[in-house]
């Protein structure tokens, strides 16, 4: 439901961005469309990825009232749990304090703020497109290992 409500709230967001001239080239678009569409696109990035988030946090609940009996089993999707609870927050927390309390100037780079060099967000990306996508091969793994266990285990 969380992550129903949040993909609403970035498709929201997302034709926002689309009507300030998201998807065209910024050759086209003049200096307050650029900087409208990429604030949105900042906007829409933290909704985006809790999400994904949820869903992901949704699914392994979801996988938990099947190995009741299985303790590593267990275990191991509450790992997935943890590891999504706390690397998608910090992921949309770094996004945005970038710039400390000067938000607008991820998009409007007029103003002569100082934020952190972008290698700290794309090496966290890393780190979070590393860490979140084998869990979520991992999550596929163990869900379709778990439904041959129940073919196998129930008449």
């Amino acid at each position: 439901m969380h992550g129903q409500a949040c993909a609403i709230v970035q498709g929201v967001i997302f034709t926002e961005a689309y009507h300030w001239g998201m998807g065209r080239h910024f050759y086209y678009l003049n200096d307050n469309e650029r900087i409208q569409s990429v604030k949105f696109l900042f906007y829409l990035q933290g909704w985006g990825i809790a999400s994904t988030m949820f869903g992901r946090i949704s699914f392994c609940c979801f996988l938990l009232k099947f190995v009741s009996t299985c303790h590593l089993r267990r275990l191991l999707l509450w790992f997935f749990i943890w590891s999504q609870a706390v690397i998608g927050p910090l992921t949309i927390i770094l996004i945005y304090v970038q710039c400390g309390t000067h938000l607008n100037s991820l998009w409007d780079h007029s103003n002569d703020e100082k934020c952190w060099s972008p290698n700290v967000q794309r090496d966290f990306g890393f780190f979070q497109s590393g860490r979140v996508s084998p869990i979520a091969e991992e999550e596929t793994l163990h869900s379709t290992v778990l439904q041959l266990d129940l073919l196998l285990t129930c008449p």
